[in-house]
Order: structure tokens, then sequence, then C-alpha cells
């Protein structure tokens, strides 16, 4: 069967919804039981494309195409999923129950999966159907506000750009505070933005030291665990999901007009005792007897009412188109199951040049081999391209600085057209800012990367209670980055012409893990253990080199030949680091009420210090489940009342 969902999304600079369209407005609150209104609560229209969610209040507005009936369905984690249905516009007043069997969803911790009330560390986890509610282009930018103590920021609002990520704060001054990111139990950097945000099954965050400690050295900033979907047993499904935004710039900055403006640079230049540079840019005799006391009138008569540059517009008044397609293919019997997907996701930006598309392939293989032996296979492929002419926060200053009017000395014409900063620095040494349509069209920014990522895996279930699992990985990254400046710019003139620079780098990892698990109940007394080995790989290079005093008529840096050797610049760089770690985790439960975890991982790493190759990372936490308790089996405020301890080292 096929689905298609289709959302198109229409937003202003911060996103900003307008549906058009629609017929009639469902809106209403959704409550708890006792009242408490539930925020983040999906509400969806059943057969239909149409999707919101309850603010913090608990209130929501939906907007319904046609005048049939519709089923609204309200789904949120913890609580069961409530239908209503819709025949007209009204107001809902919508109570949902609590599911008590949300403690028993299993979510992934190191190198294991517990269920969820059995857990002792902190973690917080976020399904893949929260996640895809929101039209944006990572997993990365959807996690935002969805996870208590993760904090996402964006480094800015060009296309493709960074996204900063940590948990309970920053842990290191100088040093990296990017969490560890494991992928279906293997290492990757920057997954939030690499996996696609339709592939991932769930997120699990894990926060403290005694969750972390089991993953060591790398564990300092916290681990970000990221489960991908598998195919389920059946007939074989394809599904297309996709959305489609406009983007806009939302609000100017307020700038001074140009009768403001041209007062504002009279009152400077008077203090200042620069009237008569002030006079031969604006206008006026300065040699006068009026020239002071006639100098509002004038202004007033002159400016006030020229039509002066809107810059914000000029700049940034461009429509951007994102969008995001996926199509999955996945079926399969009760031994093998297959997973096929690609996706592609676009976004271009307010501002000319700017732009991010990424295409990827993933596959997810699971076969059982013989009774007990089962095997997986995983690989994911991606090509990604950003286009950028420089920063946005430098674009956005030469934008609100510049002249909204030339006075008598610049046409508009030649404000737009022309860099006039030479002229300006005789007007006013303070001027610094560039013609900011000039150096964007003047400046080339393009980053081309690849990664490729193939892992697989083997288990054993060698008796009724023991389990080995082998398990490898392989990945592969190259990337090019681009700049060129063609001449027009002042910092291409002030290096003797167009120049550009192409840096080049490429890097390979490899891990391989084995773990033995044990695991056996007592009569209500729940024993566990693991053991594993790991080894982990990377080795990277890189050739940066920057080709200066290109002649006016050039290819750029397709022929870098043609460049002046003179001032060339060339570096290049080779790195190599290893992991050896060894681990181990014991774990005991009595009848769901007393937990005890204990974790200890012994990393031997090729940075460390020659005469300490070796650090040790123990942990510890515990928890009593209050509302197991006999005494608590009469009360109904409590569902699951948890008491926690806990401590560790890691990093």
């Amino acid at each position: 069967m096929i689905k298609i969902n289709l959302l198109i999304f229409l937003s202003l600079f911060c996103f900003v919804h307008a549906a058009i369209g629609q017929d009639r407005v469902i809106s209403g609150i959704v409550k708890e039981k006792t009242g408490e209104p539930i925020p983040g609560v999906t509400v969806t229209a059943k057969g239909l494309s149409q999707k919101t969610q309850t603010d913090g209040s608990g209130a929501f507005s939906i907007r319904i195409p046609g005048k049939d009936l519709v089923t609204l369905t309200f789904r949120s984690l913890g609580f069961l999923p409530y239908e209503a249905v819709i025949t007209t516009s009204q107001t809902l007043n919508v109570f949902l129950e609590t599911e008590i069997n949300t403690l028993d969803e299993v979510v992934a911790i190191g190198y294991a999966k517990v269920k969820r009330k059995e857990l002792t560390g902190s973690s917080v986890s976020v399904g893949g159907d929260e996640l895809t509610l929101a039209p944006v282009t990572t997993a990365a930018q959807a996690l935002t506000g969805k996870a208590a103590g993760v904090s996402v920021v964006t480094q800015s609002g060009a296309p493709g750009a960074g996204i900063n990520i940590t948990i309970r704060g920053g842990t290191s001054i100088t040093g990296s505070t990017a969490p560890l990111y494991i992928v279906d139990g293997f290492i990757m950097e920057n997954a939030l933005t690499n996996v696609d945000i339709n592939d991932i099954e769930s997120i699990d965050v894990m926060k403290d030291a005694s969750a972390t400690a089991i993953y060591g050295s790398r564990g300092s900033n916290g681990v970000v665990l990221i489960t991908t979907k598998s195919a389920k047993t059946g007939q074989t499904v394809a599904t297309y999901n996709t959305y489609v935004g406009v983007e806009k710039l939302g609000a100017k900055l307020p700038i001074l007009n140009v009768l403001d403006y041209t007062k504002y640079q009279y009152e400077l230049q008077t203090l200042a005792g620069n009237e008569e540079n002030w006079a031969s840019y604006f206008g006026g005799d300065f040699s006068a007897p009026d020239f002071y006391s006639g100098a509002q009138t004038r202004i007033q008569n002159e400016y006030g009412s020229v039509q002066g540059i809107d810059w914000q517009d000029l700049v940034f008044g461009g429509s951007a188109v994102s969008q995001n397609h996926n199509l999955n293919i996945s079926g399969g019997s009760e031994k093998t199951k297959f997973m096929l997907s690609y996706n592609n996701t676009g976004q271009e930006g307010i501002m000319a040049k700017h732009g991010y598309n990424k295409n990827g392939v993933r596959i997810k293989i699971n076969h059982e081999l013989l009774k007990g032996v089962r095997g997986d296979f995983n690989a994911n492929f991606q090509d990604t391209k950003i286009e950028g002419g420089g920063s946005l926060a430098g674009a956005l200053k030469m934008t609100i600085l510049q002249p909204v009017t030339g006075g008598r000395r610049f046409t508009n014409e030649q404000l737009i057209g022309t860099d006039i900063s030479e002229d300006m620095l005789d007007y006013s040494s303070q001027f610094d800012v560039f013609n900011p349509l000039i150096t964007n069209d003047a400046v080339t920014n393009t980053r081309r990367s690849r990664l490729f990522m193939g892992n697989g895996g083997l288990e054993v279930d060698l008796f009724k209670d023991l389990t080995f699992r082998t398990a490898g990985s392989y990945s592969w990254r190259q990337s090019r980055n681009d700049y060129w400046y063609d001449g027009r710019t002042k910092t291409a003139q002030n290096n003797g012409g167009p120049y550009g620079s192409r840096n080049n780098s490429e890097d390979f990892k490899w891990q391989i893990t084995n773990t033995l698990s044990w695991g056996h109940d007592y009569n209500g007394h729940q024993l566990n253990m693991l053991l594993g080995q790991e080894t982990f790989y990377e080795e990277g290079m890189n050739l940066n080199n920057t080709y200066y005093e290109f002649p006016d008529s050039n290819f750029g840096l397709n022929d870098v030949g043609m460049a002046s050797n003179n001032k060339n610049q060339y570096d290049s760089g080779k790195d190599r680091q290893s992991l050896q770690s060894f681990f181990g985790r014991a774990s005991y439960n009595y009848k769901g009420r007393y937990i005890a975890n204990f974790t200890l991982r012994a990393d031997g790493s090729s940075i460390f210090a020659l005469d300490n190759h070796w650090s040790y990372f123990p942990s510890g936490s515990a928890a009593w489940r209050i509302s197991e308790e006999a005494f608590m089996a009469r009360q109904n405020v409590f569902n699951n009342l948890k008491l926690r301890v806990g401590f560790g080292a890691a990093g």
C-alpha cells in the first residue's frame, strides 16, 4: 500500500504558518482527567494532512477543508490516544487518560535496552513521530524544545548552518561541548544532521555521569543514542512523505528614513566640526550666513519627500523554498526483513547565492540465518552541497549601515550598483562597510561533502540466557570547501586581485564491538550481566591551498595555474588515533521495585600521555520505585514515583 502525506507550509522568517483555502476552524483545550492542561499534544485530522500541536496552556486550533465529517486524533506520550468526530466548526474540551503502559516502553542505554520504568540514570526519549511533525530540514532542529536539558542553537539563519547541541550546559572551557552520537550502536559525528529525520525511530539522550560512564572518555558531554527504523513483517509497503514551504523575511529592523538620516548626519558632522564636509554631501552653502539657522528648513524641503533605499528588502527580500521528500520501501517475512529509503532535502536562502541540498540513500536488512542466529546490515550514503556567499552576520551589518540616500553626491542607482566605500571614507573615517549586494555576488562559497557508512552484526544465542554479539562498522567522509573572490571586493583588491582557496579533507573510521550478555530471573530477582570489548580507529588528512593574484580574465579555481606563485600558501596535515576499550555492566532488579546498576569502562587511547595510556570510568546508580510498594497500592495520585541516586565518572 502507498500512503502519501503532503504538508504545504508557508512561513515567514521564523516559520510563521499561514494556511489557505480552509472552510472551518476547530479549536479547543486538551486536559488531563485532573483538569491540568497538556502541552505538546499532536492533533491530526484522520485521512488528511492537517496537523498541529497544543500550546503551553493545552489550547489548539486546526483548519479543516470541506464540510464532510472528519475525525480528529489526539496523541501524546504517556496518554491513551483519543478520537473525536467533528461535524461543524466547534470548540472542544478533550480529556486524555494516562497510559500506564508507557512505563513498559523500551529505551536505549549503553549497549543494551531496558524498560523505561527500570531506568536508574537520567535519560529522556523522543519518538520519531514527534520529530516529523515539525517542517524542518534536520532532526537537530526538530529536537528543539522536546528534550529537557538539551539545548539546540542554530549558528545562523543561513541554509545548512551549523547547529550547536549541548546537554545540561557545556562541560569544557576550551574543548568541544558536542555530545557523543551513537547510531544503531556505532559512532557517527553530527548524527542529528546526517541521519534523515524520516529514518529515525527514536532518540534517547543520556544526561548524567552514571548513564554515560559506560562510554568512558567520550561520554563527558552526554550521549545521544539514535535508533533508526527497521522493517516489519508483512507485505511490501511504500510510503512517500513530503512537505514544501516558502520562507520570507518576517520583520525588518527599524532604521532611519531619509529625512531623519540627513538630520542625524547634520548633527553628527556639526558636533565633529565637519559642517563643510556635510554640505558637500547633502548640499548647502557653508559660507552663507543662514547655513546654520536655515539648515533644518533646507533639510525638510529637500529631503522630506525623498524616497530612500530599502537595503533590507534588496538583500533579504527574496522568497526561499524549502522542501523535503522521503520515499520508503519496506517489507519481508518472518526471517528476512528489508527497508530501503531515499531522501532529498532542499532549502533556498532568502539571500541570493545561499542554499542547501542533501540526497541520501539508506538500506537496512535483518535476517535470521538459523534458529538463534541473527544477522543485520545497514548502509547509508549521503551527498550534501551547501552554498553561501559569506557570513549572514556580516551581511546584516553591511546592510543596515548602508546610507539610505546619497544626498547630492550619489544617486540611488549609484549606491546600489557600485561600491562607494572609498568615497565614504573621505566623508567619514568611521565608515567601514561595503556594498552587501556586490560583496555577496563577488564571493562564492561552496561546500561539498560525501559520506558513506556501513555496519553489520551477528548475534548468536549460545545458551538460553547467554547471547554473544559481534558487530563492525566502516565510515568514509570526503569534503571540499571552495572560496572565491572575483576581484570586486575590497578584500580581493588588498590581496592583489582575484584570489581563492580550496580545502580538501578525507577521513575514515572503523569500529569493532563484541559483547556477551547474560540475564536470568530467580523468583523475582532479575540479574543481568554485560561484558564487552571495543576497538575504534580513525585517520584523516587535509590539503588547504590558497591562490593569489589571478588575472582579471580567469577560470577561477578550475585553473589555479593562472595564479601568481609569489604569495600562494600551501598547507597539509594528517592525523590518526585509536581507542581500545573494555567494559562491563551488572544490574539487579527485584520485582520492579529495587533496581541497581554498576558499570566500569577502561579506555586505552593513543592520545593519552605515554605513561598514562589507560583511564577508568566507574559508575553506579540505584532506584526505588516507591509507587510499587504495598502501602502505595490504594493511592491514585502517582502512577510512577521513583527515588533515584547515582554517581559516575566520564570524559
